[in-house]
């Protein structure tokens, strides 16, 4: 990056960082990949012990690397989500520097240009200048909790997921788990597992089968041309806000949904699971 300007800067190492990485290498783009932590950090970080996909294997490749194993309906763990990444870098010599937190980018005095500074080991670095920059690094970095939280007294221990860890770091007792999508479901089952009763609070959300047919519901959904429509095309563009069914893995235990009680929105009773 000595030599001068790059094409592009990718900050984030995960699906998005590298999938655009091996797009720019395929175009002969001089460009390189900021990496705050690890490939795949937020997987790796902020995901339980036995956390795993809700997308079949054979959907979780990335651009010019297919699925090779054995199980193509099966669900990845994190960890082999990641060795698929690391794999997917090595094989197309992506320029992903590890360690590198990209902390600010500045439009520069030509507008041709943005410089995007970083620090590593706690030092900053030289600035690095482009001609554009792609922000890859997810939605779901900042953890999102409700305002209720501040009511609940002090001696309840509360942990958001991406703390989550094991049954075994929580304290005795029952266990209420707000939200009953993948994670929330995953969470319950892993401490039904370990022996814990649970309590999985649940939305209106509704629930769709996740197999068809002898098929997944996301093979019929490509087959269908799901995933190609655009907001442009849709008459009415509020369907985009729309709550959508929930996609549960094989593993995850289906709960018993209870209607809303007290005039609460969201707000429901839940039986204790175990």
């Amino acid at each position: 990056m000595a030599d001068g300007l790059l094409d592009t800067v990718v900050v984030g190492a995960g699906q998005a960082g590298l999938g655009t990485s091996y797009f720019l290498q395929r175009s002969g783009r001089k460009h390189v990949v900021f990496e705050r932590g690890r490939i795949g950090e937020t997987w790796l970080s902020q995901r339980w012990d036995s956390f795993q996909l809700n997308t079949l294997n054979i959907r979780n490749t990335l651009p010019g690397f297919p699925y090779e194993g054995t199980e193509p309906d099966g669900f990845w763990r994190h960890d082999e989500l990641v060795a698929y990444f690391q794999r997917y870098a090595e094989r197309f010599q992506l320029p992903v520097r590890t360690g590198v937190k990209a902390v600010a980018i500045e439009q520069a005095d030509r507008e041709d240009r943005f410089i995007v500074k970083t620090i590593a080991d706690g030092q900053g670095k030289e600035p690095v200048f482009s001609r554009s920059v792609v922000i890859a690094s997810g939605i779901q970095q900042t953890r999102k909790c409700p305002s209720i939280r501040s009511k609940i007294a002090d001696n309840i221990t509360q942990l958001h997921t991406a703390d989550y860890r094991n049954a075994v770091a929580l304290p005795p007792g029952a266990v209420v788990v707000v939200g009953s999508a993948q994670s929330g479901c995953q969470i319950a089952e892993d401490l039904i597992a370990a022996g814990r009763t649970v309590y999985l609070c649940t939305s209106k959300v509704g629930r769709s089968p996740r197999r068809y047919r002898g098929r997944d519901r996301s093979e019929w959904q490509i087959d269908m041309k799901y995933y190609d429509v655009t907001l442009a095309s849709l008459e009415d563009k509020s369907i985009s806000r729309a709550p959508p069914n929930s996609d549960l893995g094989r593993r995850t235990l289906w709960a018993h949904r209870q209607p809303a009680t007290h005039g609460a929105p969201g707000r429901c009773n839940s039986r204790p699971l175990a």
